[in-house]
């Protein structure tokens, strides 16, 4: 599979977009692929230990652990 990612002025998006769709391109937006506001918490609480019994030092220790 291949992203790509286009900017394009506001006034030009309605065109683009009608070509895309008659080439079966699936249109996302940027927040459809970036973490929402809970997901990035939830992240942010991993990574300080929170929620865990202790943080995460090893990778392949924690997962033989499981």
């Amino acid at each position: 599979m291949t992203t790509l990612i286009i900017q394009i002025e506001d006034n030009e998006i309605n065109f683009l977009k009608k070509i895309l769709r008659k080439m079966n391109v699936k249109i996302v937006s940027e927040a459809d692929t970036l973490p929402n506001k809970l997901t990035r918490k939830t992240i942010e609480d991993a990574r300080k230990g929170k929620g865990l019994g202790e943080p995460i030092a090893d990778i392949d220790e924690f997962m033989d652990s499981i």
